[in-house]
C-alpha cells in the first residue's frame, strides 16, 4: 500500500480497499516531531516524579484563574510598586506636567 491510488480485494467479500495517499515528512519534520515528542516524554517524566514524590506543582494555575487582577503587568493584581527607578518617577512628572498643560488649554477655549 506504499504505492498512492492503488485498491485490493477484500478477503472476507467482495469489496474493494482503496488506498489514499498520505505526503511523506520531510526531515525538518521529522526533527520537529521528534524533538516535540521527547519533549513531551521530558514532561511527562517530571510530573510523573512531582507526583511520585508528593511534590505540588511549580505553578498553580488557581494562582492565575481566581485572583482578582486590578492590572495586567506581570498578572499580580494590586498597584505596582516602583522603588528606586527614577525612570519611572521623571516619565510620571512629565506625564502630569503634559496633562496639567492640556487641561490649561481646554479650560482656555472654554472660556472663549
Amino acid at each position: 500500500m506504499d504505492v498512492p491510488s492503488t485498491a485490493l480485494k477484500s478477503i472476507q467479500n467482495d469489496s474493494l480497499v482503496h488506498n489514499f495517499s498520505i505526503r511523506k515528512k520531510t526531515d525538518l519534520e521529522k526533527k520537529t516531531l521528534s524533538m516535540l515528542v521527547t519533549q513531551r516524554k521530558i514532561e511527562l517524566l517530571e510530573k510523573y516524579r512531582r507526583i511520585e514524590n508528593k511534590l505540588n506543582e511549580c505553578l498553580s494555575a488557581a494562582d492565575f484563574a481566581t485572583n482578582k487582577e486590578e492590572y495586567f503587568m506581570n498578572r499580580k493584581a494590586g498597584k505596582p510598586k516602583f522603588m528606586t527607578d527614577d525612570a519611572i518617577r521623571l516619565a510620571a512628572e512629565e506625564f502630569e506636567r503634559r496633562d496639567r498643560e492640556k487641561k490649561l488649554a481646554r479650560m482656555k477655549t472654554e472660556q472663549v
